[in-house]
């Protein structure tokens, strides 16, 4: 099988699996999965682990490492302001202190690209 970056060159002949979505992301072991080829009528359960295909070698999926961490934290902040949200709204209106998250933006759109990409390959 071929490394889906390819075209870039200096490729590793061992392909790795990458999780066609970042592993980091995930907050239990199983998800439901529904419109793949292989669960494409009902969804079925899949430990995240499993989640995976060899799509890339091993230098290129190494190579992208820190966009998966970024698109990791990106979403941990994103899951702590719907907190912080939650708890505001159950508590009595005061004026709050205002909390400011920062995130990559570059960082995640590359990761959006990149689980675009995963998504679509279907190993032809």
């Amino acid at each position: 099988m071929v490394c889906g970056a390819d075209c870039l060159g200096n490729c590793e002949r061992k392909q790795s699996r990458e999780h066609v979505v970042s592993e980091s992301l995930w907050q239990s072991n199983t998800v439901m999965v529904q419109g793949f080829s292989w669960c494409a009528d009902a969804p079925k359960e899949v430990g995240i682990a499993n989640l995976t295909y060899k799509i890339l070698c091993r230098k290129h999926n190494s190579a992208l490492s820190p966009v998966d961490a970024s698109a990791g934290q990106s979403f941990d902040m994103l899951r702590e302001v719907a907190r912080l949200k939650s708890v505001r709204e159950s508590m009595k209106p005061i004026r709050w202190n205002v909390k400011r998250y920062i995130l990559d933006g570059i960082m995640l759109e590359r990761w959006f690209l990149k689980t675009l990409i995963n998504i679509a390959f279907d190993g032809k």
